[in-house]
């Protein structure tokens, strides 16, 4: 129960969030650096970003002292997912969570996305918290995904990711040709999502709501599996690196063999409408929204697919700490303000490359028509292998680059895809 006044603490809490707004990104450690440095760290990962400007350190010291440390204690849990954190702390700080929806930092806005700064802010928080792992594809991977097609009968045993919190960054570099809109900023292309996924026990009452468990398919006596996905849009060429936009959902999942398709299909019918039972910060999503959730929650779909196929390789990379060890041993006081800023744009990810060849097909011969350079799609199946071929595993059938005529082209049959 909180012992402040409820109207001491509005004012408080208006005054602490104006100077929050002021202050985001603008950290110290940022002073002196150009405005082509400062766009340089806009080209950084999401994570890194939010590590670098600590916007949720701020964030937290708005609130009263035990309700920053109730939000600490939760979203650094890795057992909870988003909703029950929410759920938890408005029971535990009600007006805490009525004044931020006052605010408009937390609940959906008029668009169906970005929902709250709250939820934008967290998110990252809860990353760092749990020590999070950054995935990061090529841009020649990253490229390929997006002309990759998934098998209408993957099953959801693939769908998942490979540690409770990771950050997949589509690209070494803003690349992607999916993007997100805010209706202030314009077009963000799409930078990577946050991946969180927990495992909810049978019975559990603060998971999904009975009405809500029950429209999306899930039996509470048994258990299921929450992923909380936000999906970041790059702050490139916007007017700082904090500028960014974001795109939520939470899926729901149980049954093993239940294809991705229809995963997908039942969460886009649920969230279309807004249910009476709902609590205020997951309401129903916008129609205009619903193209940009089928193209994020696809391709993340497709990168999660490939992390768990056996085409993936997966190289630790250590920039950050070599630097910063490097650093450790330097003495004179220029190097280490050098050496400091340097260290900024580095940071330690997995590299996620392909096992297989992105492969160019042979241009057409003499005399044939030549056709436009387009790719032919590839996908991600299932495969049968071991004894007697009972066994299965994923695989990625890597897209070509074609330049052939399509006569030729037209020759092989199809592979029909789903996602």
């Amino acid at each position: 129960m909180l012992s402040e006044n409820p109207l001491e603490m509005d004012a408080r809490m208006f005054r602490a969030m104006d100077q929050w707004r002021i202050n985001s990104g603008l950290d110290p450690v940022f002073a002196g650096l150009s405005p082509d440095d400062m766009q340089r760290l806009g080209q950084l990962p999401a994570p890194v970003r939010e590590e670098l400007s600590r916007t949720a350190d701020q964030f937290l010291e708005m609130f009263p002292g035990q309700a920053a440390k109730d939000m600490l204690a939760l979203f650094s849990d890795p057992d909870l997912d988003i909703e029950r954190c929410y759920n938890r702390l408005a029971l535990a700080h009600p007006h805490v969570i009525q004044v931020m929806i006052d605010l408009g930092i937390l609940g959906q806005q008029a668009s169906g996305k970005n929902l709250g700064v709250l939820d934008a802010t967290i998110m990252p928080f809860r990353y760092r918290l749990q020590g999070g792992t950054l995935f990061q594809l090529t841009d020649e991977l990253n490229m390929a995904l997006e002309n990759t097609g998934i098998a209408e009968d993957t099953p959801m045993a693939y769908f998942k990711a490979p540690y409770p919190s990771i950050y997949i960054r589509f690209g070494e570099s803003p690349c992607s040709n999916i993007a997100l809109q805010n209706q202030q900023s314009g077009r963000h292309v799409l930078e990577g999502a946050y991946v969180f996924e927990v495992s909810v026990t049978p019975h559990d009452r603060e998971g999904a709501s009975l009405e809500k468990a029950e429209r999306l398919g899930i039996d509470v006596t048994q258990p299921y599996r929450v992923i909380d996905l936000l999906f970041i849009g790059s702050p490139a060429g916007k007017r700082n690196f904090s500028d960014d936009t974001t795109l939520n959902i939470s899926l729901l999942a149980q049954d093993p063999e239940e294809t991705v398709g229809a995963m997908f299909e039942r969460h886009i019918a649920h969230y279309a409408i807004s249910h009476d039972d709902d609590t205020p910060w997951f309401g129903g999503l916008a129609e205009e929204d619903v193209s940009e959730y089928q193209a994020a929650v696809g391709h993340v779909a497709k990168a999660l697919l490939f992390l768990n196929s056996s085409s993936v390789r997966k190289a630790l990379r250590r920039d950050r700490s070599e630097a910063e060890q490097a650093l450790s041993k330097l003495r004179s006081a220029s190097k280490i303000r050098k050496a400091k800023r340097r260290a900024l744009r580095l940071y330690d990810y997995v590299e996620v490359t392909p096992g297989v060849s992105i492969r160019e097909a042979q241009g057409p011969e003499a005399g044939t028509r030549a056709v436009a350079t387009h790719w032919r799609r590839g996908h991600l199946r299932q495969q049968s292998y071991g004894p007697r071929r009972t066994q299965r595993r994923l695989i990625w059938i890597a897209p070509t680059i074609v330049k052939a005529d399509r006569a030729l082209e037209g020759s092989r049959k199809p592979y029909k895809a789903g996602v």
